[in-house]
């Protein structure tokens, strides 16, 4: 599962991120993506895998990603759960990334 909120400008970005080896944003499994109008100005993004989970920022400015944090402690991905609960109870949920086309 990889659950997103971000903002309507982060979301614009979100067709021009790289893909990951020969795998975009779109062709992850179980994604859920929400847009949020509530000044987040980041991608506030949760990763679970079958080992562990991860919590993760991918801030982004004109040009497009500006840096992205990662961390799996315990502690950063209960941070990130609760923003990202309190973010996607407003917002609206995306049904597909956006494309650039």
């Amino acid at each position: 599962m990889v659950g997103v909120a971000a903002g309507p400008d982060v979301l614009d970005a979100l067709p021009d991120l790289p893909e990951i080896g020969d795998r975009s944003l779109a062709d992850v499994d179980g994604l859920a993506l929400y847009e949020s109008d509530r000044g987040l100005p980041y991608a506030l993004w949760l990763m679970e895998t079958a080992d562990s989970a991860y919590a993760g920022i991918t801030a982004y400015d004109g040009t497009g990603v500006a840096g992205v944090l990662v961390n799996d402690s315990d502690a950063a991905v209960d941070w990130a759960e609760d923003l990202y609960r309190r973010y996607r109870r407003t917002a609206r949920p995306v049904p597909s990334v956006p494309t650039s086309e």
